[in-house]
């Protein structure tokens, strides 16, 4: 019942993950989707900062098993009763679309819903797009890497600061998230006042191999600090990184359904996190955490590399401003 449980939440989350973007878009104006989208990221950060956090306090950590049982059910007994609150608001309150379009771009898609050219939309629509297949490969691997690090990042600390690694790495997690909820809004905004989404991407890309590689010699040096700066330093704009992506996502794939868009990249996200995860591990186990950590290195490289071929080529953006001279807002409810 327990790996029933979580493989219908690990379904569910594909589609979760994905909102914030699809929300952005279709209740924001142009000028402010980036923004809406980051807020949508920073509450998803948040709430997996709130389930490594929680269980410290809920679940005792002792030997005997009738706490630990106890806590458990504690925990998810609150979980439930929150998830019901919450499906039970949406399902009475939210609606799926305001009356008026926020931007331009939504009112082309609206008018486009009306007509017969969305009829025929399929997968291969979206593995067509040269820029869409690089975003897959690109952020696909580098927010798969981070998600595989968090798996793997417990072994390493270990390893490398036996005395207080475990702790260590459950708070170095959090403040990981956190950051990436201070990123998320800050290159939000970001990319609402310049949407440059290409160079923001990049940006992001090469500071995440430069903290990685940094986290690599701090870690063979055993500098402390060193190690929780630059782990901290890729946290914050692996984090960020989120906001880019589906922000970059919708740009190209435009006028294509977002929501599909979002599912695959999301998806892409998973394997590569099952895929690096796996790949740590074996590599950790026969050739030793150093190997691995260049390995990953590397991986974040061609992530890097595979962002610079992406085009500029903004097309939601360009609806936006080829029929009016002003920015609309945030739709009328």
């Amino acid at each position: 019942m327990i790996l029933i449980s979580q493989s219908i939440c690990g379904i569910a989350q594909v589609f979760m993950t994905g909102l914030p973007p699809k929300l952005a878009s279709v209740w924001f104006g142009s000028e402010e989707v980036s923004m809406a989208c980051g807020i949508g990221v920073m509450s998803c950060q948040l709430g997996i900062a709130m389930s490594l956090a929680l269980p410290i306090f809920l679940v005792p950590n002792t030997s005997n098993t009738k706490e630990v049982a106890d806590g458990f059910y504690e925990m998810y007994v609150c979980d439930n009763i929150a998830s019901v609150l919450l499906f039970i608001i949406v399902l009475l309150f939210f609606r799926s679309q305001p009356r008026s379009p926020p931007s331009l771009s939504q009112e082309a898609l609206r008018e486009g819903n009306d007509s017969e050219s969305t009829e025929k939309v399929t997968l291969k629509n979206y593995l067509k797009n040269k820029d869409f297949l690089l975003i897959l490969y690109s952020f696909g691997t580098a927010w798969g890497l981070w998600n595989s690090n968090g798996i793997t990042m417990n072994e390493m600390f270990i390893n490398y600061f036996p005395t207080v690694g475990k702790i260590l790495w459950i708070l170095l997690m959090v403040s990981i998230l956190l950051g990436g909820v201070i990123g998320s809004i800050v290159f939000g905004f970001i990319m609402d006042k310049t949407h440059e989404f290409k160079k923001l991407s990049l940006f992001l890309l090469i500071m995440i191999c430069l903290s990685w590689s940094l986290f690599i010699f701090f870690i063979q040096d055993g500098s402390l600090v060193g190690t929780c700066t630059s782990f901290l330093m890729g946290g914050f704009f692996g984090g960020s990184l989120v906001v880019t992506a589906f922000e970059y996502s919708m740009e190209v794939i435009y006028p294509l359904p977002e929501a599909v868009g979002i599912t695959l990249l999301i998806t892409s996200v998973y394997f590569f996190s099952i895929f690096y995860t796996l790949l740590s591990e074996y590599i950790f186990e026969n050739f030793g955490f150093l190997t691995g950590q260049i390995v990953i290195s590397i991986a974040f490289r061609t992530a890097a590399i595979g962002c610079i071929f992406i085009s500029s080529n903004f097309k939601r953006r360009e609806v936006n401003l080829s029929g009016s001279h002003q920015p609309m807002n945030s739709a009328i409810i």
